[in-house]
């Protein structure tokens, strides 16, 4: 799998198959990298640390979400 992380935005990107506008394809792991995109067989630490804190972040707003909620039926 090919990943690109995007500390700008706080984005991970990740896909199978990479097209770009001039004609490069990555697939398969050829080339290993390009134009900030890795091939990596196993998902990398900082990705896995990025989905859990979104999965956190997620689980945060629900329960506000839930809170503010029960306030309002108060």
């Amino acid at each position: 799998m090919y990943y690109r992380e995007d500390k700008t935005e706080d984005m991970w990107y990740r896909g199978n198959e990479v097209r770009f506008p001039d004609g490069t394809i990555l697939k398969d792991g050829q080339p290993k990298s390009y134009d900030e995109w890795y091939w990596s067989v196993d998902e990398p630490l900082a990705y896995k640390e990025w989905l859990l804190r979104q999965e956190i972040e997620e689980i945060i707003e629900d329960a506000e979400e839930e809170i503010e909620e029960d306030i309002e039926k108060r």
